[in-house]
């Protein structure tokens, strides 16, 4: 029972981001989290639905355009996940240059001094 209490509340945390992923104001690290929870816990993603039909819908209905949610949320999710897979590349890149740079300057001390 206390397990179901602790992914009740881990749900409620996600459900709270949802409408700052939406909007674009939540952190890459943050959507991460968000999109991974979302993954597996099918009351989540019924909660991002809702909310993307929510938000979207309106601003569609508004505009007289139509709105195909399980596609364009999924095309959405997918872009993030996307600019997740990129910001994980560019992060090993990083670390691969900073560890050559040491390496360099390592070794040009040795040659330098030793």
């Amino acid at each position: 029972m206390a397990d179901a209490g602790r992914i009740k509340k881990e749900c409620k945390n996600f459900e709270q981001m949802i409408p700052d992923y939406l909007e674009g104001r939540l952190s890459l690290e943050k959507s991460r989290m968000l999109i991974g929870h979302l993954r597996k816990c099918t009351d989540c993603n019924e909660e991002m639905e809702i909310n993307y039909l929510l938000t979207e819908g309106i601003k569609r209905a508004e505009n007289g355009e139509t709105l195909d949610l399980k596609v364009e949320l999924e095309k959405l999710i997918s872009h993030t996940e996307h600019r997740i897979m990129t910001a994980d590349r560019l992060k090993t890149a990083l670390q691969i240059v900073g560890i050559a740079i040491v390496f360099a300057i390592a070794v040009f001390l040795i040659f330098r001094f030793g």
